[in-house]
């Protein structure tokens, strides 16, 4: 785990390059298991086997935090989830960078939210990244996020099979997502033929999209339900497509 680093301590990675690592496991360049901050760095081109082509956030027994501040990661793969940040539980916050390029075989092109994590994005850039099959282009989130400031662009769920869902953010059943001043448009997905919820998808499947106002989604289908303060909302209505699950 950690192709570069495993991270037990407090670790400040700053004005750094971490590049062309490999994990096997899990987190292709940093592996962490307790508080990690990186600060006006570059993590690219970095493989993971596993989960988090860049960094794993992993929360099983400590109350994990990490910190990505003003960064640009990039280019990153991860063989199942998370193609450049996995969060497992603990708390993961991204201000001013920009995930861009990074992809997934399967789940979250960009960041993967899971198992009661808490994700909080500011400022920053999500673009360009794919999930090569399922859930989420850019986010799949599982757990709790909130993104502020934030754009969601040119992600592909389903890039090369037809199991894409949710190009830009996919919200999983049970799971939580705040948007606010947030433009999430101009991304795409795949499902057999038909691109379901190319930009936000929740499925209806218990899940919360909620909005505090002045987002831009570029298209809202019967896949997507947007509840909360829609103030200054614009979004791009639709025909009902159904309601495709699997």
């Amino acid at each position: 785990q950690g192709g570069a680093v495993n991270n037990a301590g407090d670790l400040r990675i700053v004005e750094s390059v971490l590049r062309d690592n490999v994990s096997t496991g899990s987190g292709g360049a940093v592996y962490n298991s307790n508080l990690l901050t990186v600060h006006r760095s570059t993590i690219t081109a970095n493989t993971a086997g596993q989960e988090g082509g860049a960094a794993f956030n992993a929360s099983f027994f400590l109350a994990s935090t990490v910190s990505v501040v003003d960064s640009s990661v990039t280019l990153n793969f991860a063989g199942n989830g998370g193609g450049a940040l996995m969060n497992y539980g603990g708390d993961m916050v991204v201000v001013g960078s920009t995930l861009s390029k990074n992809s997934a075989g399967l789940l979250g092109g960009a960041i993967w939210n899971y198992s009661a994590g808490r994700l909080r994005v500011a400022n920053s850039t999500i673009s360009d990244n794919v999930n090569h099959w399922s859930y989420g282009g850019g986010l799949l989130n599982s757990a709790t996020a909130e993104l502020r400031n934030v754009t969601v662009a040119n992600n592909v769920a389903g890039d090369g099979s037809a199991n894409g869902i949710g190009g830009g953010i996919s919200n999983g059943e049970g799971a939580s997502l705040t948007l606010a001043n947030t433009i999430v448009a101009d991304n795409s997905s795949t499902y057999f033929g038909v691109g379901l919820a190319p930009d936000c998808y929740d499925g209806g499947r218990a899940s919360t999209v909620t909005s505090q106002g002045y987002n831009l989604i570029g298209i809202v289908d019967s896949e997507c339900t947007i509840d909360g303060d829609t103030t200054g909302n614009v979004t791009t209505m639709t025909v009902p497509i159904g309601d495709f699950q699997f």
